[in-house]
């Protein structure tokens, strides 16, 4: 939004293209990124596929989850399917033993993992290789904030849903931490 003036009356103007040339830079850039990012690890798509499919059979190789993007709209991320394919309905038996501080769940050695390809691909980051999917989809940027789940999003407080202004991304500075999934807890 900005202010500007029509016909020498004063008037609130809302552009949806980006005002900066820098953030059209920034899209050109995510998806070339995506494309060439897609097109240099296809045996890896088809190795990690060919795996999930013979050691979890009756699931999808792809795993949808709906998060929230840029202004609050959802949409379906994309990952490799790391988890036994019935994992959600396994979740609740599984609420006491969650080893992380508010809105987030997370347990080091869940036992909803794919034995070998789902470890394998969590550990190495692997899984989320078909967030390049959604680049080019528009939904992500290859740099940004990590898009939130709407559950964890009903419990921000005020300030914190600031980052929903902003498009998110595959990976932000926590991704790239060498023990990013180590679990942390906070206490305030």
């Amino acid at each position: 939004m900005k202010y500007e003036t029509f016909l020498g009356v004063p008037a609130l103007g809302i552009d949806n293209t980006p005002e900066y040339r820098g953030e059209l830079f920034k899209a050109a850039i995510d998806y070339g990124m995506a494309v060439a990012g897609i097109v240099a690890t296809l045996p890896v798509w088809a190795a990690a596929a060919v795996l999930i499919k013979w050691l979890s059979p009756g699931g999808p190789v792809l795993y949808k989850q709906v998060r929230l993007g840029q202004n609050g709209r959802k949409f379906d991320l994309y990952k490799f399917r790391t988890m036994v394919p019935d994992a959600e309905a396994r979740l609740e038996a599984l609420q006491h033993a969650n080893e992380c501080d508010g809105p987030a769940f997370k347990i080091k050695n869940d036992p909803r993992i794919i034995p070998y390809i789902g470890t394998f691909l969590r550990k190495t980051g692997l899984d989320e290789l078909p967030q390049f999917i959604n680049v080019l989809k528009g939904e992500l940027s290859v740099v940004g904030p990590r898009p939130p789940a709407p559950s964890e999003v009903k419990c921000y407080e005020r300030w914190e849903r600031r980052r929903l202004s902003m498009k998110p991304g595959i990976t932000c500075f926590w991704q790239i931490q060498p023990n990013r999934n180590d679990i942390l807890v906070i206490r305030v």
